[in-house]
């Protein structure tokens, strides 16, 4: 019995190697010189990065007024809207007690920050009186700020003391 449809089959015997493989294309890779530039400027931030570049990083400065020491710490790089504080911290090593010290801090550094709050209350802008500093004893001041402008930011701490005054500079990297 057969049926009505004949059966094609191939005459040559089958091939026992397998399909044949494609030619073989000598992939190169090729970049425009902009790609080049561009490549070269991603593994730059990627590799500075890795190596901390971008990290948070803040500085201490220790000065004397009217006997006094004061230290001043501060960031010098951060990011973008993250808060930072300003710390100045007042000691008085003397024997006698110190009636009044005034620690204020430059509008012009401020003004790249914003949601500025100080501890103790401002007495005026953007600064405050420290008073009756026991001997032997200290005071701290605290300024907290969120950074809102990205860029360098340059300013001081003011502190003055019976007419003698001194400024301790404050630089802020805020990166994006």
């Amino acid at each position: 019995m057969t049926s009505g449809k004949k059966k094609h089959e191939d005459p040559s015997p089958p091939d026992e190697s397998g399909p044949e493989s494609a030619p073989d294309p000598g992939r190169t890779v090729h970049f425009r010189p902009l790609q080049l530039v561009s490549l070269v400027i991603l593994v730059g931030i990627i590799a500075s990065a890795l190596a901390g570049t971008y990290n948070h990083r803040a500085r201490t400065t220790a000065v004397t007024i009217g006997g006094m020491t004061v230290h001043v710490h501060y960031t010098t790089r951060t990011r973008f809207q993250q808060t930072e504080i300003i710390s100045v911290l007042v000691t008085n090593p003397g024997a006698l007690p110190i009636d009044s010290l005034h620690v204020s801090v430059d509008t012009a550094y401020l003004s790249g920050f914003s949601e500025v709050t100080m501890i103790p209350d401002p007495a005026f802008p953007y600064g405050t009186s420290l008073s009756d500093i026991p001997a032997g004893g200290m005071r701290e001041v605290h300024v907290s700020a969120r950074g809102d402008q990205a860029g360098r930011h340059r300013g001081s701490v003011m502190l003055s003391m019976h007419g003698d005054t001194v400024r301790v500079p404050l630089s802020t990297l805020i990166l994006p």
